[in-house]
């Protein structure tokens, strides 16, 4: 720091508690004095420990009413090694033979154009070199026998690492700790007794073909995959009840892709990986013909358990689910009501001076001037929908000053709560939205896109169970989850 003048200058810094940690707050403070000359000589800092990060903050006080801050490590030098070497794992089970491996070795700060040897060394740290040994860059079990270690005990080692053309060298103390096996089967006492009983070693075994449950994986195999399924079973030939072996699930059978054998529904559509057989073919229930790693096999947008219950074929992008017309108002001609022609003669009164208009583009067409011209079809069972529900229209709007009405089923004129089905576009925001529900409780859901004012636009919606969709000119435009 030079050149500062008489202002004072304060710089924090603070250290790491743990390699990889965050640094917990300032943990060191040094204020200069405040002389007269213009120049800073700096500070030593001797307080780090190796192979930690560093926290350095400078703090100058400014002439102008106010502080300027300078972070990072801009003209700041540490000397020594920067980083040590690392393992990749640092766990191993008691019963492991000699030369089994625990982790592998490297050294981050190393030169890019290095190879580097290892080797166990005296220093600190060095406590139970003798047990272990270093091949290449692995670090192995050595002769020591662990047997009857505690689980959890903990050992330490002294690594050496020297890189090659550089001779650049770096040293670290490495913990390593023991996982009991007291039977010596290659399995974690702890693993066992989850699934045995506490106490009990009896039942699973790494040793040799030992399958305790008779699946098509070994107990070592489904002992080796805990940490990818934490889940699974090795007393349990089908972990998750969906009629499936858990090593077919695993490996994927026949026409079967790879599934979680922990989970009965992979794909999260609710229908089980047992009865999704991804045949391509739809024979019931019971054998969907469906992908069970896919929520929509065929990329028709409708889920494959949804295209199950209503008796569409998963599988096939042009089977569509059965539905059933029962509104629909063309306004062919200037009429009052103006007719339903889904077959449910669900007419429609005119209501507050709706008008008919010839529409160049469209043809004939309703026209509903300022906010209380509306249409109104009798309560009718036929309208009262509380499942799924497609609503389609076209729109061409002046503006946004007020709610925009479309279609709904509510409770009138009054307001539109309760209402089972109610798509309007929103107060100066223009996008479409469905409101469904009851005044105990209601859910909506909000398109993406604005009609554009002046223009004739086609708006959708589907509610298929709780699941909500939107189309803008034929094309999705939102989606969302209501009740």
């Amino acid at each position: 720091l030079t050149e500062r003048g008489v202002n004072a200058v304060t710089i924090e810094h603070g250290i790491t508690e743990t390699l990889g940690s965050t640094v917990p707050g300032i943990t060191n403070f040094t204020k200069a004095p405040e002389p007269v000359t213009n120049t800073y000589p700096g500070e030593v800092f001797d307080g780090f420990a190796p192979f930690t990060a560093r926290y350095i903050r400078f703090d100058i006080d400014s002439n102008h009413n106010g502080d300027n801050f300078f972070y990072g490590l801009s003209e700041v030098q540490f000397e020594g090694a920067v980083a040590g070497v690392n393992l990749s794992s640092d766990r191993f089970l008691a019963s492991a033979d000699q030369g089994t491996t625990v982790g592998t070795l490297t050294t981050p700060s190393g030169d890019a154009g290095d190879a580097f040897t290892y080797t166990l060394v005296a220093g600190s740290g060095d406590m139970d070199n003798s047990k272990f040994q270093i091949v290449g860059d692995e670090l192995q079990i050595g002769p020591h026998d662990f047997g009857g270690v505690a689980d959890g005990e903990e050992f330490s080692v002294r690594v050496l690492s020297t890189g090659a053309p550089s001779g650049a060298v770096v040293e670290a103390a490495l913990t390593l700790t023991a996982m009991a096996d007291s039977d010596g089967d290659g399995l974690l006492d702890v693993w066992e007794e989850r699934w045995a009983g506490a106490g009990d070693l009896s039942v699973l075994s790494g040793l040799a073909d030992a399958n305790s449950d008779g699946d098509s994986l070994t107990d070592l195999e489904e002992f080796n995959l805990r940490d990818q399924f934490p889940g699974l079973d090795p007393t349990s030939a089908d972990t998750d009840g969906d009629t499936l072996d858990d090593g077919e699930e695993i490996a994927g059978a026949g026409l079967r892709p790879a599934t979680d054998p922990t989970n009965p529904d992979s794909d999260g559509d609710t229908l089980s990986d047992g009865v999704e057989t991804n045949t391509g073919i739809f024979v019931g229930p019971t054998d969907t013909g469906s992908d069970p790693t896919l929520i929509d096999t065929d990329g028709d947008t409708f889920n494959d358990d949804l295209e199950v219950a209503k008796g569409s074929d998963p599988n096939d992008p042009d089977s569509t689910l059965p539905v059933t017309l029962v509104g629909y108002w063309p306004f062919d001609g200037n009429s009052d009501p103006q007719p339903d022609l889904s077959g449910f003669a669900n007419d429609a009164s005119v209501v507050a001076g709706a008008t008919w208009v010839d529409d160049v583009d469209r043809g004939g067409v309703m026209e509903f001037s300022g906010n209380d011209p509306y249409l109104e079809a009798a309560d009718s069972e036929s309208l009262s929908i509380t499942g799924d529900i497609t609503i389609a229209a076209w729109v061409k709007v002046t503006d946004y000053s007020n709610w925009r009405g479309i279609v709904g089923k509510s409770a009138g004129p009054g307001g539109n709560l309760p209402a089972s089905y109610d798509l309007y576009l929103v107060l100066n925001d223009g996008r479409a939205r469905l409101y469904s529900g009851s005044p105990s409780g209601f859910g909506q859901v909000t398109a993406g896109t604005a009609p554009v004012s002046g223009e004739w636009h086609h708006v959708a919606v589907t509610r298929i169970g709780d699941d909500v969709s939107f189309y803008y000119d034929g094309q999705l435009d939102g989606q969302g989850v209501t009740t």
